[in-house]
């Protein structure tokens, strides 16, 4: 996971890189913008570069991926880098006990590295009782701390939290760049990877975890509805959208 294997975000990957090149690091963030489109994997990218222990690694500005550290973060157990993600059986949300989980850990000094990194990943289905409870932590951070919120609707999170925080806008990705993507997963075209790209408008996730010959599928499926126009029998059109919100 290095910085030059992302697609696109240029801006917010020099605003991150520089900050963290003069070792001064908000001490929180939110990174705003469409689903889908990577935040959360520059998130990652960013705590294993600032962990990462390869002598040249800042100069580099990438993280080495070989280190103890990198190879930590890799499988998931870096005990200096967290994500919080919301939970529940039907309702998913960050609660609050989650919030006051992490701020026990946060009093702590770092484990191996320089600092915690704390990635709340779909920050804006936080409870009002979790919000409350992380201002505090927003509004006197322990040293040593990066907070990460990741977010596609910024408008549900409390303004005071918000103002708390540095903003950082990721925008969509293009249709070349998300079709780059889906030729690198689907080595042997299976065909309707240009629509698939197109469909997505700029959401790498959603394409990569949609099944392109599905998709085509449906595609002919729609041409052969509008072929068979006029028809005022909309039951066809009703049958093709269950099965894309199914994709989806």
């Amino acid at each position: 996971m290095t910085f030059q294997n992302i697609l696109g975000h240029e801006r917010p990957l020099l605003l991150l890189k520089s900050a963290l090149g003069r070792s001064g690091l908000a001490h929180a963030y939110l990174f705003h913008g469409p689903d889908g489109i990577g935040k959360r994997t520059v998130a990652r990218t960013l705590a294993q570069w600032a962990h990462c222990t390869a002598p040249d690694s800042i100069q580099a500005g990438e993280p080495c991926e070989d280190c103890t550290s990198c190879r930590t973060l890799e499988a998931g157990t870096h005990p200096d880098i967290t994500t919080i993600e919301p939970a529940g059986n039907v309702i998913k949300t960050i609660k609050i006990d989650q919030v006051r989980e992490i701020q026990s850990q946060l009093v702590l000094k770092p484990v191996t590295g320089r600092m915690k990194f704390v990635i709340f990943d779909n920050a804006h289905q936080m409870n009002h009782a979790a919000a409350n409870a992380l201002l505090k932590t927003l509004e006197e951070p322990p040293d040593q701390t990066v907070l990460i919120l990741i977010t596609s609707q910024p408008h549900a999170l409390p303004a005071t939290v918000l103002s708390r925080c540095q903003r950082i806008l990721f925008s969509a990705l293009t249709d070349q760049q998300v079709l780059k993507l889906l030729q690198e997963k689907h080595p042997q075209d299976p065909g309707g990877l240009e629509n698939l790209a197109a469909l997505a408008r700029g959401s790498a996730g959603w394409a990569l975890t949609s099944d392109p010959v599905d998709l085509q599928t449906q595609w002919h499926r729609f041409r052969e509805v509008l072929q068979g126009l006029p028809s005022r029998n909309i039951q066809p059109f009703l049958e093709i959208g269950r099965a894309h919100s199914e994709l989806q």
